[in-house]
């Protein structure tokens, strides 16, 4: 086989490249493989130079799992594109997400109904929709959970009107639209926004 040849790209983000004659064998991200490079370069057979670079990455993947998630709560997604960023292989990427999902550690479900209750009161379901969007979770999730808000919908306008707005009915029309316009920034649905204010009004 080549020499191994371990070349640290600075940048961003610091990688090692390991070269087997001129070709690339991989890119380890530097803060997780520092530990590991002297090892790596003392290798003589390409085979078992390849082997040990898979298992280590295996390891340190699913550790920098788990560190991602102690710091917060994240859909799998999310967790994907990190782990992407860090230029872990598929095979290592795809290893360290089952066994975290085995474990039980990335549950997207939960973690959409987690968010929606959260905001449900003080956001309307577009609003958590497009949270939920933005961070990757699945539409058939989103779907599964986004009831949650619409059914607390009319319950929590009215909520936020006599907390924010006790004074509406007094309001001038320009300062009612305004009103109008940050209920439907927050996300609640057109129609809800004009029964809750109709109802105020009437008191």
């Amino acid at each position: 086989m080549g020499n191994v040849n371990i070349e640290k790209v600075e940048g961003y983000k610091t990688f090692y490249h390991v070269v087997i004659g001129d070709e690339l064998v991989a890119e380890l991200y530097q803060p997780l493989y520092k530990r590991h490079i002297k090892t790596i370069e003392k290798f003589q057979e390409e085979r078992e130079l390849r082997d040990y670079i898979e298992e280590v990455e295996k390891k340190v993947c699913f550790s920098y799992l788990m560190f991602l998630l102690g710091k917060r709560a994240l859909f799998r997604k999310e967790i994907e594109d990190k782990l992407k960023m860090r230029k872990f292989s598929n095979c290592g990427i795809n290893t360290a997400i089952t066994k975290a999902l085995d474990y039980g550690y990335i549950n997207d479900l939960e973690l959409a109904k987690s968010i929606t209750r959260i905001n449900r009161k003080k956001k309307g379901p577009k609003f958590i929709e497009q949270t939920l969007k933005k961070r990757g979770c699945a539409e058939e999730i989103i779907h599964k959970v986004i009831h949650l808000s619409k059914d607390m919908q009319k319950d929590a306008l009215a909520e936020l009107v006599k907390k924010k707005y006790p004074t509406f009915t007094q309001m001038e029309f320009k300062e009612k639209q305004k009103v109008f316009q940050k209920l439907l920034r927050k996300g609640f649905e057109l129609e809800e926004i004009r029964v809750t204010l109709a109802n105020w009004q009437e008191k």
